[in-house]
């Protein structure tokens, strides 16, 4: 038994199953029981997860935070279903980040395209369900977007910094905007999630198209 299962673990695809299985796992039991032992016990699994091999250590930390402030802020009382959704999708994002640092994936900008634009809708989709009721409604978003953003476009995009700034801030000032316009208009919770999601994916593809038609097109 001990000697499939070493076999099986050799393939890359269901290793990083098996990762994301574990974290799902973990987050799911922490978040539900509140228990000490399990946040240990997740705290620990995720660091040698992610620094074991010890290739690219010290990248990709901006979405790692962004995730834990996220599952710290949660709050606790919430429904079982709540936090199954809320598990798997950490423990996934989780391990195509940890995919992305042991360089597991290919395009890697694409998907680190995906792993931030996720976790920006999030902090927008919890805005709309009340998980930021006890804080400032929306620095959460405005704070996500800004550093999430900013990383996305210069580590994982490579794009000029000086011009990055700008374009973030003025970016996460818009999904501000249309996430407080959505957040009083009175339609339901999967409406409000669905219009932010499309219209942050829309804005951002076209910023990026923008950039790239203008680096192609400037004289060398």
């Amino acid at each position: 038994m001990g000697a499939k299962l070493r076999s099986l673990l050799k393939n890359q695809r269901l290793r990083l199953a098996f990762k994301a299985l574990i974290l799902i796992s973990l987050i799911f039991s922490w978040e539900y029981s509140e228990r000490l032992i399990y946040l240990l016990l997740f705290l620990s699994s995720l660091s040698i997860l992610y620094l074991r091999p010890s290739v690219n250590n010290g990248k990709f930390l901006a979405p790692i935070c962004a995730i834990l402030i996220g599952l710290f802020l949660i709050p606790n009382n919430l429904d079982a279903e709540v936090h199954i959704y809320i598990s798997v999708i950490s423990g996934i994002l989780l391990t195509l980040i940890i995919g992305l640092k042991d360089l597991f994936f290919i395009n890697r900008a694409r998907v680190y395209y995906l792993v931030n634009l996720t976790l920006v809708s999030c902090a927008n989709i919890f805005l709309f369900y009340g998980l930021f009721d006890f804080l400032d409604n929306m620095s959460a978003p405005i704070l996500v977007s800004v550093i999430l953003l900013r990383d996305l476009y210069i580590n994982g995009l490579k794009f000029d910094a000086r011009r990055t700034n700008l374009a973030v801030s003025i970016i996460s000032l818009i999904i501000a905007q249309i996430s407080w316009l959505l957040y009083v208009y009175p339609i339901g919770f999967l409406e409000k999630s669905v219009v932010s999601v499309s219209l942050i994916i829309l804005i951002n593809a076209l910023y990026v198209r923008h950039l790239r038609k203008r680096v192609l097109t400037q004289p060398n």
